[in-house]
């Protein structure tokens, strides 16, 4: 069957600072992520077929995270090129209640 909904965003590996907590890698974000999540909740189960991402994950893109997106039971494209990376973003949060925040996308 043909997706209805196709995620062409990003999905990106964050590394996420906190100003007193420790910091967090490799947690799956980005526009690609999210709305496909949305997509994916939205369909629910009888319709997860309809719904598909494309990632582009590098060779450091941890399995358990492909193994998420997969666990939706959607359409899911991983093209691999080898010797690539996966893009990364670095999400620094200035105070204990996500108010202030500095994002760099590399």
């Amino acid at each position: 069957m043909t997706p209805n909904f196709v995620s062409l965003g990003m999905v990106v590996l964050d590394e996420l600072r906190f100003p007193h907590a420790p910091t967090m890698h490799d947690v799956t974000g980005g526009s690609g992520a999210f709305s496909t999540l949305g997509a994916r909740l939205v369909a629910g189960k009888e319709r997860s077929h309809e719904v598909g991402c494309v990632i582009m994950a590098g060779d450091d893109f941890p399995e358990s995270s492909l193994a998420q997106f997969r666990s939706w039971g959607m359409d899911l494209l991983v093209p691999r090129k080898p010797g690539r990376l996966s893009t990364r973003g670095l999400l620094i949060y200035e105070d204990k209640l996500f108010g202030s925040e500095s994002a760099l996308r590399v």
